[in-house]
């Protein structure tokens, strides 16, 4: 398989595996303490996305209104941009390009308060790394149950452009191990 294929198939593989993610975040019902992971890797590049429950992250899901509220918020989007101290990279040599942090509900006001309490919000944290040799990434640590200690298991996918997998991860178990099958 040329090189031009196999990178037309590799982008439909983390397409399909993000797709099929969020409509399993959809269709399944949201549950607090559990969050979900998603790893794609190709030539130098790394993007991994945390969906994790808002009330895991900042301890409710309401918008925030008082000024302990709010503090929370920023004291989650600061945390959550601590990358060095969320995910611990065995090679690769992957250095942190862009960090995006999505919380519904900080400056959201266009739900009135009966149905903003309806809803149950997510915060989507995205990490996009810059890789000098991508295959040799052997292992990625994942240490958000020290900081978000409500967040009690991770539902982890990851692809590259050789294989996938899947794994839950727990304060325990915190280790992604990386396949390159050829």
């Amino acid at each position: 398989m040329n090189m031009k294929k196999m990178t037309r198939l590799t982008r439909a593989l983390i397409t399909a595996a993000i797709a099929f993610q969020t409509v399993a975040l959809q269709a399944g019902p949201h549950v607090h303490g559990e969050a979900q992971l998603t790893i794609a890797m190709e030539n130098t590049s790394l993007q991994i996305q945390l969906i994790a429950p808002a009330s895991d992250v900042v301890g409710f899901e309401h918008q925030p209104t008082t000024s302990k509220e709010l503090k929370s918020f920023a004291d989650a989007k600061d945390a959550l941009s601590q990358v060095a101290g969320l995910f611990v990279m065995t090679g690769g040599r992957c250095e942190l390009f862009d960090v995006e942090i999505n919380m519904p509900g900080a400056v959201d006001a266009q739900y009135d308060a009966h149905e903003y309490h309806a809803v149950h919000n997510n915060i989507v944290a995205s990490y996009d790394f810059q890789c000098v040799s991508l295959e040799e990434l052997s292992k990625i640590e994942i240490n958000f149950f020290d900081m978000f200690p409500a967040i009690l298991r991770i539902n982890s996918i990851w692809i590259n452009e050789c294989s996938q997998g899947s794994q839950v991860l727990t304060n325990a178990v915190r280790q992604i191990h990386v396949l390159w099958l050829n």
